[in-house]
């Protein structure tokens, strides 16, 4: 036990750290922390973590730099320095260098761009994950993961509880969400419970995943079409940030925003979102559903 104490490697010490957390993280969080000590920073993981230096830490995050997203990088060095906390090892992370964000001018559609983007996906494959991101903030695992169980077309409902991840062995369905507050039940609006019936109208065989449709092709797909149609972004992940400026615009509470697209830590939900009323979400779901009528409609006429 000595002997160990003495070389107590950082990848045992991350073991260790999220062993000791894992009744109380998320799911998708202790496998991000799983898979964070598999794939980044390889040359922390061998070091004695009681002689990792605030260099070593450096020199790793440098070399990350150049093949990661800064968020990525970000998200593992909280790694490190959670681990680093819970062993009482003072290293002043404030001092770590960072790599800088690149800020994306246009990170979300114009009114005009969406319109142009669902009146081309009318249709197409492609007009149901794009709504459900769009109009009713889904992630694309959660659209992925949306399962004919969870679609309520009597209540006229969708209930978010499930979702798509891509694990070491190729993709999978969880019976889980990304987190507490993700889970959530959404008014379904009636043009997209319409799609729903027509890909499947008959209840007995409503079983299994909704979309069909690869994740990986869709992807694809929806990154030829935005650049044929010359939008300033692509992909699922953007038009949930543009959802969430589309309510921002029109007045929808910070709170049910928040509520709507599952956005916030169990913490936050708890304090905050207890307190939102009944009639705030359905006017905010009268308001977005109004919103995107108004825009299929303009393409019948």
């Amino acid at each position: 036990k000595e002997d160990r104490k003495k070389r107590y490697l950082l990848k045992e010490a991350a073991e260790d750290y999220i062993e000791s957390r894992e009744n109380v993280l998320s799911p998708t969080t202790v496998r991000e922390y799983r898979k964070i000590t598999r794939n980044q920073f390889p040359q922390l993981w061998s070091k004695n973590i009681r002689t990792i230096t605030e260099d070593d830490i450096q020199r790793a995050v440098n070399a990350e730099a150049k093949t990661h997203a800064a968020k990525t990088v970000a998200n593992a060095l909280g790694l490190v320095s959670a681990i680093l906390r819970y062993n009482r090892i003072k290293i002043d992370m404030d001092y770590i260098r960072r790599p800088q964000k690149i800020k994306n001018e246009r990170p979300f559609l114009e009114k005009e761009h969406i319109e142009k983007l669902i009146n081309s996906c009318i249709g197409t494959e492609l007009e149901l994950p794009v709504l459900l991101a769009v109009w009713l903030s889904l992630r694309r695992s959660e659209i992925w993961g949306l399962c004919w169980e969870s679609v309520d077309f009597k209540a006229e409902t969708i209930k978010i509880e499930h979702t798509y991840v891509n694990e070491e062995n190729g993709w999978e369905l969880r019976q889980e969400t990304k987190n507490t507050s993700s889970r959530r039940v959404l008014k379904c609006p009636k043009y997209i419970l319409a799609i729903l019936n027509r890909m499947e109208p008959m209840p007995e065989c409503r079983n299994g995943q909704v979309i069909k449709l690869n994740i990986e092709t869709a992807g694809h797909r929806l990154s030829s079409l935005c650049q044929s149609l010359d939008l300033p972004t692509k992909g699922i992940h953007a038009l949930r940030h543009t959802n969430a400026s589309v309510m921002a615009a029109l007045g929808v509470p910070e709170k049910v925003a928040m509520e709507r697209g599952g956005w916030s830590t169990d913490n936050t939900m708890k304090s905050v979102y207890q307190h939102v009323m009944q009639d705030s979400r359905e006017i905010a779901s009268n308001t977005m559903d109004d919103y995107f009528n108004g825009i299929i409609a303009g393409k019948k006429q």
